[in-house]
């Protein structure tokens, strides 16, 4: 990517160590511990990270990839993209205070923000019911109606709509806190036209949000989070029916686990591949995991990075074999391709 002056300004200008403590990092003068100490051997968690004023640079000296300047940073900590990152620059750099996304979900009660969600979520229409929605996840895409229906997904019809009928109950500082809010106090998915959401369940209360936009555009933002603390993989309810010894494929964002659902596997979603915890990774610890990720670095990474961590654990966990010249297995199954 080519940077233009003012990203190169911001780049000088702005502090590492400044976005360090902006994000909430423990930091003692000139070192701190790693924010990924689960790629560390034996996950120990060193203070191994060292600043450099004279570059304004950091870097973590157990040689696994975490360094470089004050974007790598909010690339590597909080998986933002280029674009965020840098409206998080300017904004710190104007003295515009920012609340991690973390400390911001916790700002009003659980209980609270999951019924906000789930308002939003009736506010939206079934994707069944939105002709260009549904015909390009039933017919490009190979889902099943069942999988679709069961797992709530929906779109955005009318953002004004929409906003209106949450501004009904809740006030704009709670929607904010909640993370369905921009700076600008729009609905967080308000740039994409007709957005699909699919909400996360945890038992029968919606935790969590994510927005696509519909088509297969190899956009970067195609997805969109709402901003707000990530408690849980895509379908964990069924965990709740399923034998440890049973096949629980790992898959990469919610369409891939609805094409997995839709082809009568059992199927749980990351909501990206940066967004791996430990404690995901933990529920699924006594279930027969089987990793399908995308074919690309990104797919790649992580999958090595989770068979890592369960290779410490004693458990070994293979890969969904399907063919390299399909990037996921939404579009392996969509090309109407039996499974071997």
């Amino acid at each position: 990517m080519v940077l233009n002056r003012s990203h190169e300004l911001l780049k000088r200008s702005v502090p590492v160590i400044k976005v360090w403590d902006s994000l909430g990092l423990k930091r003692k003068d000139n070192s701190a511990p790693c924010f990924k100490p689960e790629e560390h051997k034996n996950n120990d968690n060193h203070w191994s990270v060292s600043f450099h004023q004279k570059t304004n640079t950091f870097r973590c000296w157990l040689e696994h990839g975490i360094g470089g300047d004050n974007f790598n940073l909010l690339f590597q900590s909080k998986g933002m993209t280029f674009p965020k990152a840098k409206i998080y620059l300017e904004n710190l750099s104007a003295g515009i205070k920012y609340i991690p996304q973390e400390i911001q979900a916790k700002l009003i009660e659980d209980e609270l923000r999951f019924a906000i969600y789930a308002d939003f979520i009736s506010l939206c229409r079934p994707v069944l019911n939105v002709p260009n929605a549904s015909d390009y996840l039933l017919r490009q895409r190979g889902m099943s109606e069942v999988a679709l229906s069961s797992m709530g997904v929906s779109c955005v019809v009318s953002h004004k709509d929409t906003l209106g009928g949450l501004l009904t109950k809740y006030t704009l500082e709670q929607l904010t806190h909640a993370g369905l809010l921009n700076a600008k106090g729009e609905l967080y998915f308000s740039e994409l036209d007709y957005a699909l959401v699919f909400p996360y369940f945890r038992e029968d209360k919606v935790v969590f949000l994510q927005g696509r936009i519909i088509g297969n555009s190899d956009a970067y933002n195609r997805y969109h989070n709402i901003r707000a603390h990530l408690p849980s993989i895509y379908n964990t309810n069924v965990l709740k029916s399923l034998g440890q010894t049973e096949a629980l494929y790992l898959a990469e964002g919610p369409t891939d686990t609805l094409s997995l659902i839709s082809n009568n596997m059992k199927a749980v979603g990351l909501a990206g591949c940066k967004t791996v915890k430990i404690e995901f990774l933990d529920l699924l610890l006594p279930y027969s995991i089987v990793l399908c990720l995308d074919h690309d670095t990104a797919g790649a990474n992580a999958s090595a990075l989770v068979q890592n961590y369960y290779k410490r654990k004693g458990k070994t966990v293979p890969v969904f074999d399907f063919p390299n010249e399909f990037k996921d297995v939404s579009d392996y199954f969509s090309s109407r391709r039996s499974l071997c």
